[in-house]
């Protein structure tokens, strides 16, 4: 018998990847959805059927506790959250209460219990705008989502301080990979060439963003929580170091494809979001020797084969 890890979330796009990963790692797997038919992402992996689903809400501290005690869990992977933009623009409120109070929940219940490991899953858009930011610089958040989550790193940084909590906090760049059912600029893409529909290139939009391939995360991801004595108390930016713009993204994404699809270039919508921005992953990388395996055109070539093979 494996050890038992415990993921929020765990019929997201991140969670159902990080779920498998770990499986493959020999863990055994225990996570916790809101909605049981939305494990799409499981059922495509082929892991629907090897891991545990706790229907609930991350807000119930007593389901928590009892999911920790009932379940022997060691090690806990938090990636639930309201992660779209758009969404946390239309319901700032329940955006709040599920990234912040839903985490603070989640860290008393570990305290309780007393975990070997707690990994907070944040993300780049704390920092704001910005190029090659590091960790330990100001996060400058001013949009819903983004506030949010740094909301959710302060709970976990209050946590570990004054409960001295092993606690680690995870920002990733952009995540892509297949079976993300998001509203995206890789899924979108992929699915409108798979349908045969033309691609959309916003016009006159310098907009930068830094790109990681799902797997490449999950590994960093197990990798500060296997190592925690070391990474607790402590924040890590994942990236990779692939920095492209829309236009350039949709069109590696057409070459994976092997299609001579013609993207259509129309004007950009008004949207609140960060403009530029790209992490410093020096931390990680010289900490640990942890790089990416995989190329943004390897993970989009491997991420495209996975959704044709649907």
């Amino acid at each position: 018998m494996g050890e038992r890890a415990f993921v929020t979330g765990i019929t997201g796009f991140v969670g159902s990847h990080l779920a498998k990963a770990l499986l493959d790692r020999g863990y055994e797997v225990v996570g916790l959805t809101r909605d049981f038919n939305k494990n799409k992402g499981l059922y495509k992996l082929g892991i629907d059927g090897r891991v545990v689903l706790v229907n609930g809400d991350l807000c119930d501290k007593d389901l928590l506790k009892r999911i920790l005690t009932q379940y022997n869990i060691k090690k806990v992977f938090h990636m639930a959250a309201v992660s779209i933009v758009s969404a946390a623009l239309k319901s700032p409120a329940e955006t709040f209460k599920t990234n912040c109070y839903g985490t603070a929940c989640l860290l008393e219940a570990c305290k309780d219990i007393g975990t070997s490991s707690v990994l907070v899953a944040s993300t780049d858009k704390v920092y704001g705008e910005g190029m090659n930011r590091k960790e330990n610089e100001s996060l400058d958040a001013e949009g819903m989502y983004e506030c949010s989550k740094t909301s959710s790193e302060k709970a976990a940084k209050a946590f570990a301080h004054c409960y001295k909590m092993p606690i680690v906090v995870s920002r990733a760049c952009n995540i892509y990979g297949a079976f993300d059912v998001n509203s995206r600029i890789v899924p979108n893409t992929v699915k409108a060439i798979i349908n045969g529909k033309v691609p959309l290139i916003f016009k006159n939009d310098d907009s930068l963003r830094e790109y990681i391939y799902v797997e490449d995360v999950c590994d960093a991801l197990i990798l500060l929580t296997e190592n925690i004595e070391k990474t607790k108390g402590e924040v890590f930016n994942i990236g990779t170091g692939d920095v492209v713009g829309q236009e350039e993204m949709i069109r590696r994404i057409i070459k994976a494809s092997g299609k001579n699809t013609k993207p259509d270039y129309v004007d950009k919508p008004v949207l609140v979001e960060i403009h530029q921005q790209s992490l410093d992953s020096s931390k990680i990388r010289n900490m640990f020797g942890w790089k990416p395996k995989h190329s943004l055109d390897q993970g989009l070539k491997k991420t495209w084969d996975a959704e044709l093979a649907q």
